[in-house]
């Protein structure tokens, strides 16, 4: 018998073909007459029957040989269809030196070598340069032989240079002596998508202490710039409002800033919709850091306005223009409202836009009350990177 079952099939084919030659010509002699027939006959007939007895003992092996050829056969092509079928899987295998020993349609996908290329090729290849030298394939197929897998998650890469997110396993092939299957896929955007998620935990959580920190120092200058109680209650109240506004914001954009209009009109929504305020100004899209600060900044000059400005009387109008040049200009213009005078001390909104705001938007800020109404011109380089935290004012 050979390795091979089709030949097997064949060679037992052959030979029954012979024992149905021998059985023939045995029939043939017995039906000759002659004086020793009779004994003739016995003689023949008990080879006969050996003969057909392993006649039948052939045509079951080769039955079996055969159906053991065809269970071979729909099994190598079950395996095929799903070695080519699984594109979106790289599956491959190693021997123990770690050469490439097969390679199906999804590695050549995934990584872009052919298989006639890769084949007898170290697979180290595949890691990064970093990897290679901390000596992680070696550690990887030694995990394998130990513990029978090892899992597989970092960065690989392809065969032009660019890289990807791996995830997968690496495990012994039945054969103790053949090496290592390989099974992995693309899992890029599942692993950015988590190291963003990190990411914003990290910022959530240092906003969350900056926000405490706000609502302390918010709360602490606001009862101490009022008069009564219910003032102090109002005040602190819009405060809080304008934070949880500009939060929301951020919010909505996964913490990656805001256009200015829309924090003009999360900050301005009331007077906005009653026709006081009107807004004009090219799209600009501010970073995270400053978007806090520019929205406290305008909420300040509208509380300011509602006070003792133009928003403080029903024909009172302001217009909040921007423009976007060497840097961005946000002007705020007040008219039609109650004659101004400069303030013979400076307020709580006026130390947040003098002294906080400007540090936090890294920027100037130039407010001024002229007697047709207040003026207050913020400007600040959009491609400076802003202080981190909104730090509150302190006296």
């Amino acid at each position: 018998m050979t390795d091979d079952p089709l030949q097997d099939g064949e060679t037992i084919q052959r030979r029954l073909a012979d024992l149905e030659r021998e059985n023939e010509a045995l029939r043939r002699r017995l039906a000759k007459p002659g004086r020793d027939a009779r004994n003739a006959s016995r003689s023949a007939g008990a080879g006969a029957e050996q003969h057909q007895d392993m006649l039948t003992t052939s045509r079951l092996e080769t039955t079996a040989a055969i159906e053991e050829i065809r269970r071979a056969r729909e099994a190598e092509e079950r395996l095929r269809l799903i070695m080519e079928s699984a594109t979106e899987y790289a599956i491959f295998t190693m021997d123990w030196a770690r050469r490439l020993t097969s390679w199906n349609a999804g590695a050549q996908r995934l990584f872009g070598y052919g298989e006639a290329e890769i084949l007898g090729q170290p697979g180290d290849i595949l890691f990064t340069p970093e990897d290679r030298e901390q000596g992680v394939p070696q550690a990887e197929v030694e995990k394998a032989f130990a513990e029978g897998r090892a899992t597989n998650d970092r960065w690989h890469m392809r065969k032009d240079g660019t890289r990807f997110w791996g995830s997968g396993l690496v495990m012994l092939l039945r054969d103790p002596g053949s090496g290592t299957l390989k099974i992995m896929r693309d899992t890029t955007e599942r692993q950015r998508g988590i190291e963003k998620q990190r990411l914003l935990i990290g910022e959530l959580n240092h906003r969350v202490k900056n926000i405490l920190m706000n609502v302390q120092s918010l709360t602490s200058l606001t009862l101490r710039n009022s008069d009564t109680l219910d003032a102090f209650v109002t005040a602190l109240h819009g405060r809080l409002n304008a934070i949880a506004r500009a939060h929301d914001l951020l919010t909505s954009t996964v913490w990656e800033g805001a256009d200015m209009v829309d924090i003009a009109r999360a900050a301005l929504a009331p007077w906005i919709a009653d026709g006081h305020i009107s807004l004009s100004g090219p799209p600009v899209h501010l970073q995270a850091q400053r978007v806090l600060p520019m929205s406290m900044a305008l909420h300040e000059l509208a509380t300011n306005a509602l006070k003792h400005g133009a928003l403080s009387v029903p024909g009172g109008r302001v217009a909040l223009n921007w423009r976007h040049g060497s840097a961005v200009e946000v002007e705020w213009q007040e008219s039609g409202g109650p004659p101004v005078s400069p303030p013979t001390r400076q307020g709580f909104g006026s130390r947040v836009l003098n002294r906080a705001l400007a540090a936090e938007l890294d920027g100037a800020i130039d407010l001024r009350f002229e007697p047709t109404g207040v003026t207050c011109l913020i400007r600040f380089d959009l491609g400076a990177t802003p202080p981190a935290r909104f730090r509150g004012v302190e006296e």
